[in-house]
């Protein structure tokens, strides 16, 4: 009876390791080979926006935003928007700034440095922003200075 305890043992701590050592599957969108240009890629709906905590969602309904990578790894690319209000710039380019950052910048010179979150399995997109003026440059003539926070989903 002891041996086939210790056999049963065996077997399970092989059968653990194995599962453990395996790759992928796990569908949680942390996919080690996918860079954030091939995240980020794509089309982007607007599901809130907040200034300064307020919710302002309805100032921006119909807002999305459509990002096109220059290649994988490039870190860059450009973005535009369609329907709705938007206190960033109409299009432009994209540079991605580190890990969890971005920069939107627009022929004019006008730059936005965002923060970017990506959750939901790379599904849902966080903007985090500090407006400091009423104006945008060549986006909306006039906005509302804040800490801009947009929840974006990816159709």
């Amino acid at each position: 009876m002891k041996k086939y305890k210790k056999a049963i043992y065996i077997i399970a701590i092989t059968g653990i390791a194995l599962l453990s050592s395996c790759k992928g599957g796990g569908g949680n969108g942390d996919d080690p080979e996918m860079t954030i240009d091939d995240r980020l890629k794509g089309s982007w709906v607007m599901v809130s926006v907040t200034v300064d905590g307020a919710d302002v969602t309805s100032d921006f309904t119909g807002l999305k935003v459509t990002f096109n990578s220059n290649g994988s790894n490039s870190g860059s690319g450009s973005y535009s928007h369609t329907g709705g209000n938007t206190p960033i710039y109409s299009t432009g380019n994209y540079n991605i700034n580190g890990i969890t950052g971005i920069v939107l910048s627009e022929g004019d010179g006008g730059v936005i440095e965002a923060a970017i979150t990506l959750s939901n399995s790379d599904k849902t997109l966080m903007l985090s922003f500090n407006n400091p003026t009423t104006t945008f440059g060549g986006g909306r003539v006039t906005s509302v200075a804040g800490e801009y926070v947009i929840v974006l989903d990816k159709q």
